[in-house]
């Protein structure tokens, strides 16, 4: 089963481990036609069409868990919802792609991530007409997680949109860049309070670690649109 290659609604995430790329992904998933990199609750909203409130419980409940557990939880990076991510090449993932993936390349409402660390995201060259989003200055924030070395060259990805993740230490000045970030995309921004919300919660768990070797969540508790 090939998947179309020439979809205008895939997003991809590029960015260094690290900086905030599935952060970026919750923040855009707030609006009801960008699907979040979670399989139920993608399903879900399809289905039923959430709006703010409910995308908002997801997106916050994902970061409460990391700062309730002191360890760093998010969606995975496509493997689980997709059948394949970004270790994979052009070959690979057509072998791997499942049919909802494919499904999601053939339709035209929703806007769909794929997220792919600075030294993969040539694997994914071949989506001609993807939105591209680049995270840069992530200097502070891969300091303050104790990732610096986990840095990799900036791609150069012709017509992307460059997202300056250090806005994140001001409300105005994260507002603004995101704001220009949904025009860029053709959407309308999500309430500002909201967003410094989880630009707050973002910032507070900063200081969780990324990787621990027995973390104590149990994969239960973050909001998956049932109720």
């Amino acid at each position: 089963m090939n998947f179309n290659q020439k979809t205008k609604n895939l997003i991809i995430l590029n960015y260094n481990a690290g900086a905030g790329g599935k952060f970026l992904s919750l923040c855009l998933s707030l609006h009801p036609y960008v699907l979040p990199m979670q399989k139920m609750f993608l399903k879900n909203k399809m289905e039923k069409h959430f709006l703010e409130e409910k995308n908002f419980r997801l997106s916050k409940s994902v970061l409460d868990l990391s700062h309730k557990h002191k360890t760093h939880i998010e969606f995975g990076s496509g493997f689980d919802l997709y059948g394949f991510d970004h270790n994979d090449n052009i070959k690979s993932q057509n072998e791997k792609a499942n049919e909802l993936f494919f499904c999601l390349t053939q339709q035209e409402k929703y806007f769909f991530f794929i997220t792919a660390q600075f030294d993969k995201s040539h694997h994914f060259t071949h989506f001609v007409n993807a939105k591209n989003i680049i995270l840069t200055n992530d200097e502070e924030i891969l300091s303050i997680r104790g990732m610096s070395s986990y840095k990799k060259k900036t791609p150069v990805i012709n017509q992307s949109f460059k997202f300056d993740i250090s806005k994140i230490k001001n409300s105005l000045l994260f507002y603004k860049e995101i704001n220009s970030l949904f025009k860029w995309l053709g959407l309308e921004c999500p309430t500002r309070n909201r967003l410094n919300d989880l630009r707050l919660k973002f910032v507070r768990n900063l200081q969780v670690p990324i990787r621990r070797p027995k973390p104590t969540w149990n994969g239960k508790g973050w909001f998956k649109g049932n109720r």
